[in-house]
């Protein structure tokens, strides 16, 4: 794994950690791995999981931010998992 990848997923689950560490707590009782899938969304940028016109309006706020790439879209993705956390956590694995 690339270091900079590495650095945003740790900070990535620092943030949903301090969000929400009762999801975070219910991924891992269930053996899932965040960094299995927190990988994707961040080195795809999100590609695999929005539409074209959904990945321009994204990326074009990721290059109008200073660091959008490396910090923003940290936080996109966690945000992203923190709107499905709910449901992941009613879900039976």
């Amino acid at each position: 794994m690339q270091p900079g990848v590495h650095k945003m997923l740790n900070k990535m689950k620092a943030i949903v950690q301090q969000i929400d560490g009762v999801a975070l707590k219910h991924l891992e009782s269930m053996e899932i791995v965040f960094m299995d899938f927190a990988y994707r969304w961040v080195s795809c940028y999100l590609t695999r999981e929005f539409s074209i016109h959904q990945i321009i309006r994204i990326w074009d706020t990721y290059f109008a931010e200073e660091e959008g790439f490396s910090q923003f879209h940290c936080y996109v993705c966690a945000v992203l998992f923190l709107k499905v956390a709910p449901q992941l956590m009613q879900m039976n694995y």
